[in-house]
């Protein structure tokens, strides 16, 4: 009676055992596998194979970015610098572009969906040579999607609307909109002209600054620091028209000077001169052309005197020291 109910135990536990085992078997085999209602990527790119991106839009805007052996990425058409972390950000949204569903598996009528012609049509070329080349087109009829095929690719997706606006762009979104591009960490110099008067700074190391004219004085490097990157973080509006482009230019020589700055580093000198029109900041720099609105807070922080960057003539010190001879302590002053 127990020789039975032990074999019968027995049978049970190998069934659960091979049952276990298969399971985990078929698990295994699904790893790594998208899930069987799982939406299909419309692309995947390696973006470090990725050397030129194009992105032609249906009003005939045409903007070409090529990557050179370094990974620097520059503007061919039109040829201008280019935004590194800009361009960076559209090959990146090709990495994986996942679709919300697949709309039709063989679609012929593209005009229907906006993609004959397409809103933006973006070709990626590869270290190889081969060419990935995506149509995007109009909205879903509920605005929250847009349509997409790959021109290799027979089927129609729909994607969401924010993977469009990373590929959205031209050449004023893609070029380089800094107004200086000097290196921070490379400047030796500094020349600041207002009407408070002229100053000139010079590196005594990385994070010391010597005041050089009108006189020797030590600087307060904070201070220094921060009038640097105010100029160095100031950029350009890429949105404006070309007829509020020429107005501000008229107006820029009849504006109030606010500052002169040159800034030195191992590539030369680049200089910024900025004015006030009414409520306006102005700028014109040496790197880049036309005039530019710049911010208030830019406007401000070239405007400066002497008396902005606290300075020492001398640090004063004091030290204690015992007269051997007759055990009395004594106090000496000086100055470095």
């Amino acid at each position: 009676m127990k020789l039975g109910r032990l074999l019968i135990a027995a049978v049970l536990l190998a069934g659960l055992g091979a049952a276990v085992y298969f399971s985990n078997k078929s698990e295994a085999a699904k790893e790594g596998k998208p899930a069987p209602d799982a939406s299909p990527k419309i692309l995947s790119l390696d973006d470090k194979n990725i050397t030129q991106f194009e992105i032609k839009k249906r009003d005939g805007t045409d903007t070409i970015a090529k990557k050179d052996d370094s990974g620097k990425w520059s503007l061919v058409t039109p040829a201008l610098p280019a935004d590194q972390n800009a361009c960076n950000a559209v090959t990146s949204a090709v990495t994986s572009l996942a679709s919300e569903r697949v709309v039709d598996d063989n679609a012929t009528d593209l005009a229907s969906y906006g993609l004959a012609p397409a809103a933006d049509e973006v070709t990626f070329t590869l270290k190889d040579g081969k060419k990935s080349k995506l149509l995007v087109g109009d909205q879903t009829p509920t605005s929250n999607a847009v349509y997409a095929k790959l021109d290799s690719d027979p089927r129609l997706f729909t994607m969401a609307s924010f993977a469009k606006d990373s590929l959205d762009k031209d050449y004023k979104q893609l070029r380089d909109k800094r107004l200086m591009t000097f290196d921070q960490d490379k400047i030796s110099r500094v020349e600041l002209t207002t009407k408070k008067g002229n100053i000139e700074f010079g590196r005594v190391n990385q994070n010391e600054w010597q005041v050089l004219k009108p006189k020797p004085l030590r600087a307060d490097g904070f201070q220094v620091e921060e009038l640097v990157r105010k100029v160095k973080n100031g950029e350009m509006d890429t949105n404006v028209s070309a007829d509020d482009a020429k107005k501000m230019t008229a107006s820029f020589f009849s504006a109030t000077p606010v500052a002169n700055i040159k800034v030195t580093d191992a590539s030369g000198t680049q200089i910024l001169e900025v004015r006030k029109s009414k409520d306006d900041y102005l700028a014109k720099s040496s790197v880049v052309e036309g005039v530019h609105k710049v911010t208030k807070d830019l406007g401000e922080g070239v405007d400066k005197a002497l008396d902005d960057f606290p300075q020492q003539e001398g640090v004063r010190f004091r030290i204690r020291r015992s007269d051997q001879s007759g055990g009395q302590r004594r106090r000496e002053d000086g100055e470095l």
